[in-house]
């Protein structure tokens, strides 16, 4: 009887450990999201000087190069899209005509080796070994 008593009040002292630990953790989580908030808000709320030229915009913008970085990322996009197209349009049944004719070549030259001329030579191996 003593067991089951221990045995739970072990139970509910590591439930409660949880329990304060996670409550602890949510709440010094919460605590620091909502400083963070506050500082981004009064941050966005305070009036921001004008930035760049305030005369009339150019009427010619040259275009600007994209960044490597870009141009590596378009290029990756191609590849993955491509490859996911050929993916999508793969054919199981074509492979299978492919893999039987594949097969059947095989079977003829191996057909081919053990064919022997009238000289008692195998055909295109030399002399028996």
């Amino acid at each position: 009887m003593s067991g089951f008593v221990a045995g739970s009040a072990v139970g509910v002292l590591t439930a409660a450990a949880v329990y304060y630990t996670y409550s602890t953790s949510f709440r010094v989580q919460t605590d620091s999201m909502v400083s963070d908030i506050s500082a981004l808000s009064a941050h966005l709320s305070a009036p921001q000087p004008p930035t760049g030229p305030t005369g009339a915009p150019r009427a010619y913008v040259p275009p600007s190069k994209p960044p490597l970085s870009e141009l590596v990322k378009e290029r990756w996009n191609d590849e993955v899209f491509g490859a996911v197209r050929k993916a999508r349009d793969f054919r199981v049944e074509g492979l299978a005509d492919a893999i039987g004719r594949l097969v059947g070549k095989a079977k003829e030259a191996v057909e081919g080796l053990g064919e022997t001329n009238e000289s008692g030579e195998q055909e295109g191996m030399g002399k028996e070994v």
